[in-house]
């Protein structure tokens, strides 16, 4: 009876808990597990990063679009990009009385470089009908007009309307002319006559609408 008695007791302490053993297994996985979070974790946002600028520079063109769309009020985007000594700034200024309405800071070089990689030289572009000539900056800016019929236009020529596509992309570590990954490479277009913007990824060799 007593044999019988020790090993219920001996299955109720093993049903009731755990063993030294296997707390110090799942100890071990969830030590494992954690070092490959916190390593993976930078990476993971530093792929993010070329995403988020390209939708901040999005939201900016949208919303200079549609404060000249509104007013009638031409409204001029200026982009200034980050160097390795300054952050940049994007700007929407209000030409009437040359106010700025909206301003942000854009990320630091190291992390976003707003342009066409050169190392490899990368040649690509959207696919047609948004294959568009290179944003065009003059003294480390970009700035564009936003009319109240819609178009955009240059600065240095009001009247006629600009298409382009502005570049940004992750830089390898102490190379800022290469991308980190071809797939960190995004693109912005903008159709001048209409204003009509889109927001592309470079994936698989191509570029493709995000």
């Amino acid at each position: 009876m007593s044999g019988r008695y020790g090993r219920a007791r001996r299955m109720r302490a093993r049903q009731s808990g755990y063993s030294i053993l296997e707390l110090v297994v799942v100890a071990a996985i969830v030590a494992i597990m954690s070092t490959v979070a916190v390593f993976s974790l930078p990476r993971a946002l530093k792929a993010e990063s070329a995403d988020t600028a390209g939708k901040q520079i999005l939201d900016f063109i949208r919303d200079a679009s549609e404060l000249a769309l509104m007013s009638t009020v031409v409204h001029r985007l200026d982009l200034t990009p980050s160097t390795s000594t300054t952050v940049g700034t994007i700007a929407i200024v209000r030409t009437s009385d040359n106010k700025i309405i909206r301003q942000e800071t854009l990320s630091v070089y190291t992390d976003v470089v707003i342009a066409r990689p050169t190392t490899p030289s990368f040649t690509a572009t959207p696919p047609s009908p948004f294959d568009f000539s290179d944003a065009a900056f003059t003294s480390g800016k970009w700035s564009v007009l936003f009319n109240g019929n819609g178009s955009v236009t240059s600065v240095t020529t009001p009247t006629a309307p600009i298409s382009c596509v502005l570049y940004l992309y992750n830089p390898a570590a102490g190379s800022p002319t290469q991308p980190e990954s071809s797939n960190t490479i995004r693109a912005i277009s903008i159709f001048g006559p209409t204003g009509a913007i889109r927001f592309w990824g470079y994936f698989n060799n191509a570029f493709a609408r995000r």
